[in-house]
């Protein structure tokens, strides 16, 4: 497990994911493909990130893949399973408490600042456990990745 993290490190001067992913799908040009494997040539990293993708591919292809160990595809199937139950619960839970906190500033004068910020604060953690929010901020954090990746890719079809 130690090599694939440092697998992935990218060094200075090396082409991203995206890049590698464009070579081993034949979308380069030539002049792109002789770069990347000019680098490579030298390279023991992409050398070994290019091997293991077109190795991953020909598993694929043949369907000689090895099926994942129990415990990973329940852990990938949990994950994944992000609208359960108790999940809905427990958001409903936040903003019973955020309606209530809000009601109290006003029916107990007293205290006006202190429920108005407990309400602000649950507020904040409803909407955080909300799926909604985490499904916009994935996807934004989604798009904001492929952009860059396209710039990465950009810079060395250069």
């Amino acid at each position: 497990m130690g090599n694939m993290t440092e697998l992935k490190q990218v060094k200075v001067g090396c082409p991203d994911e995206a890049a590698l992913a464009a070579y081993l799908g034949g979308s380069m040009t030539a002049w792109e493909r002789e770069r990347v494997e000019e680098h490579a040539a030298g390279c023991v990293l992409c050398l070994e990130n290019i091997r293991a993708g077109y190795l991953g591919e020909k598993m694929f292809t043949e369907g000689s893949l090895p099926a994942p160990k129990k415990g990973l595809t329940d852990k990938a199937k949990g994950i994944a399973n992000m609208n359960t139950g108790k999940k809905k619960i427990i958001t409903n839970l936040w903003l019973a408490a955020t309606v209530a906190a809000f009601l109290l500033s006003f029916t107990v004068p007293k205290y006006f600042a202190q429920f108005l910020v407990a309400a602000l604060i649950l507020g904040l953690k409803w909407v955080s456990e909300s799926e909604g929010i985490r499904t916009l901020i994935v996807s934004m954090d989604a798009k904001r990745r492929h952009e860059s990746q396209k710039e990465d890719l950009s810079k060395w079809r250069r």
